[in-house]
């Protein structure tokens, strides 16, 4: 068994003709003269991206019929991804698997070109650089190769997702991973339409995004796009964020004010709290002569005490 290995890096075309591809890598194997051309036509594979391979025999003593074999061999998260592969019957593509597939006497014809699509889904985004490798054997021979996004991921670090603030330009952190670019002009988008700021990150490292102006007050949507050029951008996932400026409505205890109490009486709290848009996590009450204010649970719109 002869077993051929190779590791590139994609290089980005955008691809007009199904059939006719202007791929970017390109790999002979010098025994069997057979050709793979691969390319893939999206900068990062979250929820999907599209790997195109074009399988070329170039030797006539190879005519003949061959098992073809294409497998994941992915080591980092392989229950999170997954790929279909389709092989063009020079009219439409035809699904052969998922995940991987396996031709049974697969006809090879010199000077035949074999194209196969690759579409590989992801169940949610990649924390952390990741590559997808996949094996192709051809009746005992073995070709690895790597489909290695431009950029793995883009991580959101905070704030969580449901968060809630007060302030009106708050402070959106992430990392971007990314296996070409040691730096990319990522941007905050607010709820996928407006652009709130942007900052030259520096792949694998932390940074931070402050609003550049005052966010409405509610429920808004965020997110992280990393310039990824010709306009284009690649996502993070999207959060919510809840912008909350108004302060809550309190109704305080029916006690006339000035009412004295004595030191042996009990002093029952009812205060009754909204508020639209948050819920309060617990009421602080300041009683005279106290060196500290006193924490109240909340629940269902009451802060009770006694």
């Amino acid at each position: 068994m002869k077993e051929v290995r190779y590791l590139y890096m994609l290089m980005p075309i955008v691809l007009i003709f199904l059939t006719n591809f202007s791929l970017s890598y390109t790999f002979t194997d010098p025994v069997f003269n057979l050709t793979l051309q691969s390319d893939r036509n999206a900068y990062a594979c979250y929820p999907s991206c599209v790997a195109y391979i074009n399988l070329t025999s170039n030797n006539e003593t190879l005519n003949g019929t061959y098992n073809i074999t294409l497998s994941n061999t992915v080591s980092f998260n392989p229950d999170k991804i997954n790929f279909s592969v389709y092989e063009w019957n020079g009219s439409v593509w035809v699904q052969r698997g998922i995940n991987n597939f396996i031709l049974l006497n697969h006809e090879l014809i010199n000077g035949t070109t074999y194209p196969f699509k690759v579409i590989v889904t992801l169940a949610e985004p990649l924390f952390g650089k990741w590559n997808l490798t996949l094996t192709m054997n051809i009746s005992g021979i073995l070709y690895n190769f790597t489909l290695d996004p431009y950029i793995d991921s883009i991580n959101l670090t905070s704030p969580s997702n449901g968060t809630a603030t007060n302030k009106q330009k708050p402070t959106f952190k992430f990392i971007y991973y990314s296996a070409y670019n040691s730096t990319l002009n990522c941007t905050l988008f607010i709820n996928d339409t407006y652009k709130l700021g942007t900052k030259l990150a520096h792949n694998g490292t932390e940074e931070n995004i402050t609003a550049n102006q005052s966010m409405a007050e509610g429920s808004n949507k965020w997110k992280i796009g990393c310039d990824v050029g010709n306009g284009g951008y690649e996502y993070s996932e999207t959060r919510i964020i809840i912008n909350d400026y108004t302060k809550p409505i309190i109704a305080l205890p029916f006690y006339v004010n000035a009412t004295i109490k004595k030191s042996t009486s009990m002093l029952v709290l009812n205060i009754s709290v909204s508020d639209t848009l948050t819920t309060p996590q617990a009421c602080l009450v300041r009683i005279e002569g106290q060196a500290s204010n006193q924490t109240i649970s909340y629940a269902s719109g009451w802060c009770n005490a006694t």
